[in-house]
């Protein structure tokens, strides 16, 4: 009996033993999943990530290729550039795989990005893995103990430009450096400051609802509170604008004008706008023929010349030089006449086309406005005392630090404070800007390539309706007074105003 106990015993401790080790094999196995779930669910996590991270990066690279006018192809390659830039090949494989099916470039609508026109491209898609189909995949360590050795992750990303319903082009400050504002202002709804750098206020500003400043990140943004300015924080948002290049907008533009470029958007924008002066006499005085001088003809003329004409026949584009004759397709000059050296025609030969005539002085001798006119120049310009020019285009090649300037009783655009505006001017500058705040600008477009300076001072005028300003360099205002939003409907002469949004979207 003993032994049948001990024997019994035994036996049952052979079986206790035999449980216990499939129970300590069941939660090992489990231990191992927890673990693997922990640690490499934790990795798989942080790969997906990193991928979804890279996929919009890529897809918002793609989309300002796109924007900026790129090719398919360039489009393309700037978004493999960005993945290879983050999840290089030799470290994680090809996550793009084949960019023809991976990456689509195309129009967004209704969460769907479909090829389509070229021309009407707007959003790029990408697509990005690692899969076992790419070779890629994300390897496991524990979770391969039972049987998992792998994560396959895809991830998706959609960025489209778009119109942005805030902020209009032509009711707006748009700086690709710093805004810097030392004055008090007052900004009326539907009017926005932006800038791609950072933005900086004085007390006492006030930001009427509706209006807007904005910036990629907000904390760039100094005294933007309520305390410091009131109304600020309502008006502030935070987002990436596209700003045109103002340089090549301004190129664009002044090609077109001159017949230089392919794109006849602006010249023929222009002409639709402006009216032909029946009496041609000033320019008739001056030796050009009247009977070639129809609509939107370009008038090459010595600055001298200019200057000395006591109206400006409207109608017309101006190409006005201090230095040399501007390229310009079909431009009309005096018949048998060149310019002396103080850059006026004469019918006699010359070396030297505009001797000491270095800027342009923008206005008549008569005290007449310029209206309906296109003026295209080398010279620095001044708008003097007596200037007032409204429905008209105003560009300068020069670079100078002071390419533009004027009087504080000059007149730029209308001098009637009404919305819209038939008396719209545009003012380009490759160079830099300083006036006073004196200067009367209604419904004007300022495009400066360089830094932009509205100075103090006192003026008549306390609003500036629908005036704006994109700079291509650094804005300082030191003028106060409000600023108000007109709504003028834009044209090709200018620059619009839109924004990058990601986006969830499917590929076609």
């Amino acid at each position: 009996m003993l032994k049948s106990i001990v024997s019994g015993g035994h036996r049952l401790a052979v079986e206790e033993d035999g449980s216990a080790g499939v129970w300590s094999l069941f939660v090992f196995l489990i231990c191992v999943v927890v673990a693997g779930l922990a640690i490499d669910g934790t990795n798989g996590l942080r790969a997906r990530e990193q991928l979804q991270t890279t996929a919009d990066i890529a897809a918002h690279a793609g989309v300002v290729e796109l924007y900026n006018g790129g090719s398919d192809q360039e489009v393309r390659e700037r978004v493999a550039e960005i993945v290879e830039a983050n999840m290089p090949v030799g470290l994680f494989g090809n996550s793009l795989g084949t960019s023809s099916a991976t990456i689509t470039i195309g129009t967004y609508e209704n969460g769907v990005v479909s090829q389509g026109l070229t021309s009407m491209n707007d959003a790029v898609y990408v697509s990005l893995g690692r899969t076992s189909r790419l070779g890629n995949a994300v390897p496991t360590f524990l979770l391969d103990f039972v049987g998992m050795d792998s994560w396959n992750i895809i991830a998706n990303s959609a960025a489209h430009f778009g119109e942005i319903d805030s902020c209009a082009g032509n009711d707006g400050i748009y700086v690709q450096g710093e805004i810097k504002i030392t004055s008090h202002l007052e900004i009326g709804s539907g009017f926005c400051i932006y800038s791609k750098d950072a933005v900086e206020l004085s007390n006492h500003n006030e930001f009427i609802t509706g209006s807007g400043i904005g910036m990629p990140d907000t904390d760039d943004c100094s005294k933007c509170t309520y305390d410091h300015n009131p109304g600020v924080e309502d008006a502030l948002f935070e987002g990436n604008l596209l700003l045109t290049d103002v340089s090549t907008h301004i190129n664009t533009v002044m090609n077109s004008l001159l017949g230089l470029s392919d794109d006849y958007e602006p010249a023929d924008d222009f002409v639709d706008s402006v009216v032909l002066d029946t009496d041609m006499s000033p320019l008739t005085d001056l030796g050009y023929q009247a009977n070639k001088i129809g609509k939107g003809s370009i008038i090459s003329i010595a600055a001298g010349d200019f200057e000395s004409l006591d109206r400006v026949p409207s109608g017309l584009v101006y190409a006005v030089y201090c230095d040399s004759e501007l390229d310009a397709d079909g431009a009309l000059s005096p018949t048998g006449a060149s310019s002396d050296c103080n850059g006026n025609s004469k019918k006699k030969d010359c070396s030297t086309s505009t001797g000491n005539v270095k800027t342009l002085s923008m206005e008549t001798g008569s005290g007449t406005a310029m209206s309906d006119i296109a003026v295209i120049t080398d010279c620095q310009i001044k708008f003097g005392t007596e200037a007032h020019i409204t429905n008209s285009v105003v560009i300068t090649t020069s670079t100078s630090n002071q390419s533009i300037s004027a009087f504080a009783k000059a007149r730029i655009g209308s001098n009637l404070l009404t919305c819209p505006s038939t008396e719209k001017v545009i003012v380009m500058t490759q160079g830099d800007f300083s006036v006073p705040a004196g200067v009367e600008t209604n419904n004007v477009d300022f495009y400066i390539a360089g830094d932009a300076h509205l100075a103090s001072g006192t003026s008549s005028q306390a609003s500036k309706l629908g005036t704006s300003f994109h700079v291509g360099g650094e804005m300082h205002i030191s003028a106060q007074g409000t600023w108000e939003a007109c709504g003028d409907e834009l044209d090709s002469l200018n620059s619009d105003i839109e924004v990058i949004r990601y986006v969830i979207a499917s590929q076609e």
